[in-house]
Parts: structure tokens; sequence; C-alpha cells
């Protein structure tokens, strides 16, 4: 084997040896079925892993390089010799068309490329704009890698070639211009053209509310108890009022919200619940639930009234489903509540 391909061939078997190095360690890293694991002190790495975390890095830019000399040298020998000799006098039909042929290709290809690089561009706009945290992050990285590989191997073949830019060479490097070219595009347009995910505005203001519930001589009401009114989103019509302070109910505050239905439904609902603040430790929270039917609403729902009968306790989420047995604070709150609660909210 001649001394180049012999240099060549242990070049690449160095990102080998480095996944056959980190793959034992992630075998050996994996807590067996019907184990419990380890204890809570994480451990501190050994030499072992210390060698591993520098060697897989290093083996890994290696063999990333490799594959780009390798791949610039195939793109080096395309197109015409690095030196032709001119003729002396003129030059053929076929010599002159070249040029301009050349250009038409390359425009298209840069075409193609800053098409697809727009794309990718909305995209990581489109992640941004729905995910906080590291939005369009693995888009991102594809992107820079993809453009970085293009440029390293475009001018490793340049270099191979002492500076004669053949087609293939500059068609490398138009993709890896166009492409960034048209991310950037892509990204920064996203927003103007609906790429992006907005959020929809929901309007707040405060507001009263007042539960009375005669039936039931465990329940204190209050008097105007301060509330929250929430909008449709994107629209100005009331679509649930928040109570924290509706009153108590035997030893807990009881607090509540009701939900009013769109436009076209009678789907009104209401719901609440005990102030967890309010119990003793270990007993579960009281919370109640069901339609309610409303008597009087005005002003897109800023005013109204709702009545609710019969409202059963929801189950308790500390139980087992099936288990017969009764809740921690079962007889110190009612079964079922009924009633009518009015709200008025401000102006938005």
């Amino acid at each position: 084997m001649p001394g180049g391909a012999r240099l060549r061939a242990r070049l690449f078997g160095l990102p080998v040896l480095g996944a056959l190095l980190w793959l034992p360690q992630t075998v050996w890293a994996a807590t067996p079925d019907g184990t419990a694991g380890g204890g809570a002190e994480i451990p501190a790495p050994s030499v072992p892993d210390q060698l591993l975390s520098i060697i897989v890095p290093i083996a890994g830019t290696v063999g990333i390089l490799v594959i780009a000399i390798r791949l610039g040298l195939v793109i080096a020998r395309l197109g015409r010799p690095a030196t032709v000799r001119q003729p002396v006098a003129g030059s053929s039909p076929t010599d002159a068309d070249r040029p301009p042929r050349r250009a038409v290709v390359l425009i298209f290809i840069g075409i193609g490329a800053a098409l697809v690089g727009g794309l990718v561009g909305r995209e990581i706009a489109r992640e941004n704009s729905v995910y906080a945290l590291l939005g369009g992050a693995i888009a991102t990285f594809f992107l820079v890698v993809t453009i970085g590989v293009l440029v390293l191997i475009g001018f490793i073949a340049l270099a191979v070639r002492r500076g004669d830019l053949s087609v293939p060479i500059s068609a490398m490097l138009v993709v890896a211009g166009t492409l960034a070219a048209g991310a950037v595009g892509g990204d920064v347009t996203a927003r103007a053209t609906g790429g992006t995910y907005v959020a929809p505005v929901v309007l707040e203001t405060p507001g009263t509310m007042t539960l009375a519930m005669p039936g039931d001589l465990q329940f204190v009401a209050g008097t105007d108890a301060s509330a929250r009114c929430a909008s449709t989103p994107d629209g100005r019509t009331v679509a649930d009022v928040v109570g924290l302070d509706l009153g108590k109910l035997g030893p807990g505050t009881l607090r509540g919200t009701i939900r009013l239905p769109d436009q076209g439904s009678d789907d009104a609902s209401a719901s609440f619940f005990i102030d967890a603040g309010d119990l003793p430790d270990g007993s579960s929270q009281p919370s109640w639930s069901g339609p309610a039917r409303m008597s009087d609403l005005r002003l897109t729902g800023m005013s109204g009234k709702l009545t609710f009968s019969s409202l059963g306790r929801d189950p308790d989420p500390a139980l087992k489903p099936g288990s017969s047995a009764p809740p921690a604070s079962a007889g110190t709150f009612p079964d079922a509540l009924s009633g009518t609660i009015t709200w008025a909210c401000q102006p938005w």
C-alpha cells in the first residue's frame, strides 16, 4: 500500500476508534432492568471518562476534516484541468459559449439554494417564536455546519487547483453564500409575512363577584369580592371570571371560577374549591364543578348572573379508582353546592 493511501486509511480510522471507545461507556453506564440505580451522590468522573471526553470530540473533528479533504480532492478533479493551453489565434465557438452557460448554471444553482435557505430561515424564525428556550437551535446548527462544510470543501479544492476556479468549486461557494443569504432573508421576513407564531391577546380587568348559597348555613358570603375578568383570545367578550375570596364555607375560604360560553352556546360552567392554606395537613382539597345556567348577561359578559344547582363534589385525586375510602375532609364540607353568583367587570 502506498504511503499516502496508508496515511489516509489511518486518518479515517480515528473516528471509528473514537466510536469504539465511546460505545462501551454508554453500555456500561446504562442501569440494568430491575435495579434501583445508584445513590443521590453524583460520582466524580474517572480518568478514562475524562480522557474520553477529550478524545471523542478530537476524533470527531479529525474525521470531519478528513472527509472534507477527501471531498475537496474529488471536487478539485472535476471540471477542466487547472492549466489549459490557450490557442494563439481566436477561439472556437464552443469556447466562446462556455462563460454564458456557466453563468446561467450558477444563477440557477444560486436561486435554488436561496429558496432552500429561505425556507430554513423561516422555519428557524417560527421555532424561535413558538419555543422560548433554544427555539430553532437544531435547524440553526445544521445550517451553520452545512455552510461551513461547503465553504471548507470549496477552499480546499481551490487550493488544490492553485486558484483555478472551476464550475464545481464555484457552484459550492455559490450554494454556501446564497444558502446563508436566503436563511437570513427568510428569518427576517418571517414575521412580516405571517411565518411566526403570535400569541393571542387576552385582555384582563378587575371586577367583583358575589356568591349566594341560601340553603347552606355553613357558608358566609363575602360582599363584592374582588375578581379578575379575562377576555376571549383576540376578543373583547368576557371568557372567564375568577374570584379568590367568595366567602367562608365551613373552616375554609371558598374560591371560584365561572366560564362563559361562546356566542351561540349555553354551556356556561362554574367551579369552586377550598383554599389549601385553610386545610389541615394530610386532608384532601375539596372542589365542586359543573354546568350553570345564565339568567342575566349584559354587555358581552361584562356583568351577569349564573345559577347552579347540585354541583357535585369532584373525586379526590389522592384516591385510587374504585376505592370507597372517604376523603380526609369528608363531613367537613357539603357533597354538593347550589346557589347563584353575580359579577361585574370594569371596562377593558
